[in-house]
């Protein structure tokens, strides 16, 4: 019972309210046998003794306090909640529990090494064209060089007779303007007899 009074005082302590004088529990002959609550043998007898001996007042009669020295209390399990089933969420390779995981593991992984396999595929055809355009590019002309490579002249440019030059890969042309003179005389000329004797 000593036990009891603590408990309660201790409880009222660390709820922060005073003290109060707290008259401890008594059976009197005419209940007959003390029952279970009195009797102080398991948690929940301490705990329902507790909670009486606490209650004092007009407005916290509904107010629930747990010992300091008395364990949660314990309810019974039920059994109404099902067992969760994931297997419309796992393959169908793993739904058999006695199937061991490395005799199913080529199903499993397949469609995952073969977009692996296309991926790594599809990077290294990149860059085995990139490596082959670097050889090429290195083993052909510069830029400027190709820049150069073609020359368009305007022959309304040059006035007739004239002769004017021109730069066409680092090296000079010279361009003609020819009169209708000159072409008719070049025209006249019979390439036969051009060749040497």
């Amino acid at each position: 019972m000593g036990s009891l009074t603590r408990s309660a005082a201790s409880v009222k302590t660390v709820v922060g309210r005073s003290s109060k004088a707290i008259a401890p529990l008594s059976i009197t002959s005419s209940l007959g046998s003390p029952d279970a609550a009195i009797d102080h043998k398991t948690i929940d007898s301490l705990q329902l003794a507790t909670e009486k001996a606490s209650r004092t007042g007009l407005f916290v009669s509904g107010l629930a306090v747990k010992g300091v020295n008395v364990t949660s209390r314990r309810h019974a399990s039920t059994y109404d909640v099902p067992y969760p089933n994931f297997d419309e969420c796992r393959r169908k390779s793993t739904l058999d529990a006695k199937v061991a995981s490395r005799d199913t593991e080529p199903e499993r992984v397949a469609f995952t090494r073969a977009v692996k396999g296309v991926a790594f595929g599809s990077f290294g055809l990149w860059g085995a064209k990139e490596g082959v355009q670097l050889l090429l590019y290195s083993k052909s002309m510069s830029m400027a060089t190709r820049a150069l490579a073609a020359i368009e002249i305007s022959m309304n440019d040059i006035p007739e007779g004239t002769t004017k030059t021109y730069e066409w890969r680092t090296r000079p042309v010279f361009v003609r303007h020819r009169t209708k003179a000159e072409i008719d005389r070049e025209k006249a000329v019979v390439v036969s007899e051009l060749r040497g004797s």
